[in-house]
């Protein structure tokens, strides 16, 4: 029952924000400004950078600052995904709960 409240929890939340994050997301794709999504583990944060660790162990620095739409808490260890535009910014991250199904996800292994 405790994990069907939580997931029931995390559905709700993330149906509030991913809409105007979709959106966001979708207009500035659009005009072809977003690169591919960053994915992996969050192993620093450092003021307004973040050191992501994607499955293939290859680090990527992200710059975060206001204008970034941020969806969850961010700490060393969570998995992130994040759209980054070409001048460095980070768009918008999403963070997600470390787990066995986030991990085979991320890595992209069945």
């Amino acid at each position: 029952m405790r994990r069907f409240l939580q997931g029931s929890i995390v559905l709700t939340v993330l149906g509030l924000f991913l809409p105007s994050l979709s959106m966001a997301t979708e207009a500035s794709r659009s005009q072809g400004s977003v690169n591919p999504a960053v994915q992996g583990e969050l192993i620093e944060v450092e003021d307004d950078i973040f050191t992501v660790k994607d499955p293939t162990g290859k680090k990527q620095q992200l710059k975060i600052d206001q204008a970034t739409t941020q969806v969850g808490m961010f700490h060393q260890g969570v998995y992130v995904q994040a759209w980054v535009l070409p001048d460095g910014r980070t768009e918008s991250i999403i963070a997600f709960r470390k787990n066995k199904d986030t991990e085979r996800e991320l890595s992209g292994k069945p």
